[in-house]
């Protein structure tokens, strides 16, 4: 990949998993974003280590599982309230989406 094309890939990354993230607990604050831009940066695409070999695909892909359960807990004690809050109401819409839909098909 070029830098041009890394760059962009990067910031496409953290413009993705920063939307998801406030879809789920609402606006993030500047520490939040600053956060998980840095696990971004840190964390570069594994696609090309993928297609070269299958052990370092692998590898590649245990480092990032690792790197995101890390960043993810710390962005946890992160969370307001209100963030938890955002969360939960969240999670509970998409629940009951999920119980509409099982009793449809049923």
């Amino acid at each position: 990949m070029t830098d041009r094309t890394l760059q962009l890939s990067m910031k496409q990354r953290v413009t993705g998993l920063l939307r998801g993230l406030e879809r789920l607990v609402g606006p993030l604050e500047d520490g939040q974003q600053t956060l998980l831009q840095a696990y971004v940066a840190g964390n570069p695409p594994i696609m090309e280590q993928c297609h070269e070999n299958r052990r370092a695909c692998r590898a590649a892909l245990d480092q990032s599982r690792e790197g995101l359960a890390d960043v993810l807990i710390e962005f946890d004690s992160t969370l307001t309230t209100v963030h938890r809050a955002n969360a939960e109401q969240r999670l509970l819409a998409l629940a009951e989406d999920l119980e509409d839909l099982s009793g449809r098909s049923g």
